[in-house]
């Protein structure tokens, strides 16, 4: 399951000690207060270049509502210096000016209740008792903290984190810090803790944790995979994350591990409203991530031709590959989709993916790099910033895994085609590379028979793709004789039609062509060869017009209709590179 497997993945990273302590995360940290050695107070350091992100530094954190709790050493403005800022305060009435100021005392007070518990620890080393005692002085001095309020730079703002440090040194990272810090926290949470029972996970008894412990960040929001926060939600009066029981322990270690997936790099990768994390049993970064995300041409390449290479057959270490899909709605963590497989499956899949997408570029006919997944999926609407989650596990599952795309994906993309696509000269393009990419991996998984391929396939004489080839030929006939700047092209009046209903439609528009023929005839006697020939040569295999097109034949002609479009760009590009050959041989002899 999940998070057993999550769980077994954080004691791997503890040993290779790639975590951050007990209690830390990995969050942003804005100015630092700067201390000398007996507590006096330096001025204000802020933390990095860019003020809005700051640096990310490992900190003592804790999952925390509305109620008052701090952090050791490093929290905001209202708990490290007790400091109200007119940002809060704008717009409010007298009495809840009041209620924020009380609010502010008592969050200072708990801050400074830390220090002094940090203090009275004893030390191990004699390296730390100079800091950790110059930041004990500086918070119990009225007049070292009023002088670090009334220098307060602009920029402070109350989303801002301060930390402190001593002649340079970040006092969180103290050995001191963190283990003041994990006891303090362990002790807290065993005291949240009401209920002893079986762990879900690991089977053993103990504490459950009431409110899992890590702040899980996705999407803007901190969901809780597990939680019960109204009656309706409650299972035999069991609140809160007291439904599903888990050990302390084993909430801390899946959150731990789920943050560091989300954190670094290519172990995740995000779609939308949907993220997707990796790893693998052996804790391997292989930054599937990227290949999701921008896949380049030469990773790729490699990437085909490994799949090729002999594998020996004994003694093969498979390092178990997992794949999970998140999306946080509101408060809740949702687990779209879970999949364990192994690195070589996953290898093949990617390989297979990125064979499948082969398909040249319609306005150029030249071939073209594979797509990640964000283009693919965004295709799939008419605006990318509304993009539905639907869609990106099952693009993800059959890049990974190899997974047949479904039908109702097929359809949707079939249905975005007829909508067309507004580009940014003000035409409409009905059929875009990433959509056609999607129609034909959908139509060859979903049919039998001849596959869709890269190029135009002269020997497939299915009536669909027949009839798309066509259509793609009638709309160039209808630019060549009316130029590129029209209002509504063929495809924009009649590709609906046309890729479900042939019949219906083509008798009209073979005879609405004969009108433009004639016109390239007298004016372009080289254009009208050409595409009265290819008329011929796609109609001669057609005995008549299908009545109707299924769905999966829908597919192909579409495909049909983007392969000759391509072919079309093609043919164009070498007789406008013949034609500069020729102008350039000519002015070579002249000289």
């Amino acid at each position: 399951m999940l998070v057993e497997q999550l769980v077994a993945f954080h004691g791997r990273l503890q040993d290779q000690d790639v975590l951050p302590p007990a209690h830390y995360q990995i969050r942003a940290v804005h100015w630092f207060l700067e201390l000398d050695g007996s507590g006096c107070f330096k001025g204000w350091v802020q933390a990095g270049e860019d003020l809005k992100r700051g640096i990310v530094v490992a900190r003592p954190f804790c999952k925390r509502t509305s109620g008052v709790s701090s952090q050791l050493l490093i929290d905001n403005a209202q708990y490290v210096l007790g400091l109200t800022l007119p940002e809060k305060l704008k717009g409010k009435a007298s009495e809840a000016v009041e209620r924020e100021e009380a609010r502010t005392r008592e969050c200072h007070a708990a801050y400074v209740a830390l220090i002094e518990g940090l203090a009275a620890e004893p030390l191990e080393c004699e390296d730390e008792a100079e800091p950790v005692c110059a930041v004990n002085a500086f918070f119990k001095s009225e007049e070292q903290l009023e002088a670090a309020r009334q220098s307060a730079p602009e920029g402070l703002k109350a989303a801002h984190d301060l930390g402190v440090r001593v002649d340079g040194v970040q006092v969180q990272r103290l050995g001191a810090a963190r283990r003041y810090w994990a006891r303090y926290r362990d002790a807290q949470e065993e005291e949240g803790a009401a209920l002893t029972s079986e762990c879900l996970v690991t089977g053993q008894t103990g504490l459950i944790a009431q409110v899992h412990p890590v702040a899980i960040r996705l999407g803007g929001e901190t969901p809780a995979l597990v939680s019960a926060n109204d009656n309706a939600s409650t299972s035999y009066g069991l609140k809160r994350s007291e439904i599903a029981p888990m050990l302390l322990g084993t909430a801390r270690a899946y959150g731990e591990a789920l943050v560091y997936l989300l954190e670094t790099g290519g172990h995740h990768y995000r779609c939308g409203e949907v993220t997707y994390v990796f790893w693998t049993r052996q804790g391997d970064n292989l930054e599937v991530g990227l290949f999701l995300d921008d896949p380049k041409e030469d990773d790729v390449r490699r990437l085909l031709a490994s799949t090729f290479q002999p594998r020996e057959a004994v003694d093969v270490d498979p390092r178990d590959f997992y794949a999970c899909a998140l999306t946080a709605n509101k408060s809740r963590l949702v687990v779209r989709d879970y999949v364990e497989t192994t690195v070589p499956a996953v290898q093949r899949g990617l390989a297979s993916w990125f064979d499948r997408q082969r398909l040249l570029d319609a306005q150029t006919g030249e071939s073209m790099r594979p797509y990640g997944i964000f283009p693919l999926a965004a295709s799939l609407h008419l605006d990318a910033r509304k993009m539905t989650p639907r869609p990106v596990p099952a693009l993800i599952r059959a890049a990974l895994f190899g997974d047949r795309l479904p039908h109702d994906l097929l359809l949707k993309a079939l249905r975005r085609v007829s909508i067309g696509t507004k580009l940014q000269n003000g035409s409409r393009e009905h059929l875009t590379r990433p959509l056609a990419v999607i129609i034909k991996i959908a139509t060859n998984d979903l049919q039998t028979g001849v596959p869709l391929m890269e190029a135009l396939n002269r020997e497939d004489h299915r009536p669909a793709y027949l009839c798309g080839r066509l259509f793609a030929v009638l709309e160039e006939i209808q630019r060549a004789a009316l130029g590129w700047d029209i209002n509504a092209t063929v495809a924009d009046r009649f590709y609906g039609t046309a890729s479900s209903a042939p019949a219906s439609v083509f008798g009209r528009l073979m005879r609405g062509a004969q009108a433009h023929l004639q016109k390239l005839r007298k004016t372009n006697s080289g254009a009208w060869t050409n595409l009265q020939r290819e008329i011929e040569a796609i109609t001669a295999p057609l005995s008549s017009f299908p009545r109707t097109l299924t769905i999966v034949e829908q597919g192909q002609f579409a495909i049909g209709y983007y392969h000759q479009r391509a072919e079309g760009a093609r043919l164009r590009n070498e007789r406008r590179a013949a034609r500069e050959a020729a102008a350039s041989e000519a002015q070579a002899s002249e000289l």
